[in-house]
């Protein structure tokens, strides 16, 4: 974490942003929010950190609580659990390594088959009357938006 959050400056960026909600100042905005985004990411850094030592602590000193490794730990009143996920082997690496081998992955894994979208086909699936234009809409993905965090803006030149 590179910068240290002080609670005045949560306050302030609170208050700017309430300020500039209720007059819509976007330069009030862009300050708040971003901001606001540096220090959800302060957080979220910290909070992965915290976890790895959680997970370092509970592996370490905890009971196992499950068949499958999950494991406890009481400390204080407080009850840390982990539980594994993503556990055996990854399927790309196993594919990878066979074919270093010289070995076919489709005799020694099981194969699954993925489908893509090829826009032309499902206009020519319409033009034939297999499918109709409505129906073929009812596929789009849901319109969405990702805010990014402002960028201050150099003004000389």
């Amino acid at each position: 974490m590179s910068n240290i959050v002080k609670q005045n400056d949560f306050e302030t960026a609170i208050k700017s942003v309430q300020e500039a909600t209720s007059i819509a100042a976007p330069e009030r905005l862009a300050t708040g929010l971003a901001t606001l985004i540096e220090w959800q990411n302060a957080i979220e850094e910290t909070a992965k950190q915290v976890k790895a030592m959680v997970v370092a602590i509970v592996k370490e000193r905890g009971n196992q609580t499950t068949s499958t490794g999950s494991k406890e730990l009481i400390a204080a009143g407080w009850k840390l659990r982990i539980q594994p996920w993503r556990t055996g082997y990854d399927s790309k690496k196993v594919e990878a390594l066979l074919r270093a081998k010289g070995l076919q992955p489709a005799s020694h894994m099981d194969t699954k088959i993925s489908y893509s979208v090829n826009e032309m086909k499902l206009g020519a699936l319409v033009a034939t009357g297999t499918l109709t234009q409505e129906e073929l809409e009812t596929t789009r993905y849901e319109e969405t938006y990702t805010v990014r965090s402002p960028e201050p803006v150099n003004n000389e030149g």
